[in-house]
């Protein structure tokens, strides 16, 4: 019983029990400077370009976008890791490539709790789906994660009326 009663404390202290908020919001164009990898989830290339963006941009957001998730892990990832345009260093590595989203109105999730405790990729985009269909609007596909500290994370995803 102690053990529970321990579980749980530790649960709610990570903030499990928080609510992930989701809400329609206005949007402009996000202009993004980083590297695209395209490739399994198991090369190394791929934690250094997640640790190349991380040396680079300060205390500034990190965002990623994740064109194709894999299925299985000898299956292909394609991710873009950046920053906003303007939050780097003034000049970057010449590997690095700049992507635009235009975007007049999103719907926007707030997650804020420890990592261990927060919700999966796949049920954030269902609350997100489903907050969107009841607003009348149509997810576009696209799912812009921006990463504003370890234990907070917003998902943007552009809509579009039904």
């Amino acid at each position: 019983m102690v053990l529970l009663l321990v579980a749980v404390a530790g649960y709610l202290y990570l903030g499990g029990a928080s609510e992930t908020k989701v809400g329609l919001v206005s949007c402009h164009r996000l202009d993004l400077v980083g590297l695209e990898y395209r490739g399994t989830p198991q090369e190394e290339r791929l934690g250094q370009y997640f640790q190349e963006v991380e040396a680079n941009r300060g205390e500034a957001p990190l965002y990623t976008i994740y064109f194709e998730e894999p299925a299985g892990k000898r299956d292909t990832l394609h991710v873009f890791v950046g920053m906003a345009s303007g939050d780097g260093p003034d000049r970057l590595p010449t590997s690095w490539t700049r992507r635009s989203f235009d975007c007049s109105e999103a719907v926007k999730a707030s997650i804020q709790m420890h990592r261990w405790v927060m919700p999966g990729p796949q049920q954030t985009k269902k609350k997100m789906e489903d907050f969107a269909f009841s607003q009348g609007r149509m997810l576009q596909g696209l799912f812009i994660d921006k990463i504003i500290g370890t234990n907070h994370v917003e998902v943007w995803a552009p809509v579009r009326e039904k």
